[in-house]
């Protein structure tokens, strides 16, 4: 009894910390998104005021 007490214990522990580390890699991949479409944009802008000059 105490030894499936402590097992759920522990699965419930390593459950929320997958859980957390679910989280962690949503927002990491939301900010790489975001700074990809912000170097995107700087690129293009870039390109556009090169084309200007020419």
């Amino acid at each position: 009894m105490i030894q499936q007490r402590e097992y759920k214990e522990a699965v419930d522990a390593f459950n929320a910390k997958n859980l957390e580390k679910i989280q962690l890699i949503a927002k990491l991949m939301e900010e790489i998104g975001q700074m990809a479409g912000e170097s995107e944009n700087l690129r293009l802008k870039k390109l556009e005021d090169l084309s200007k000059s020419i």
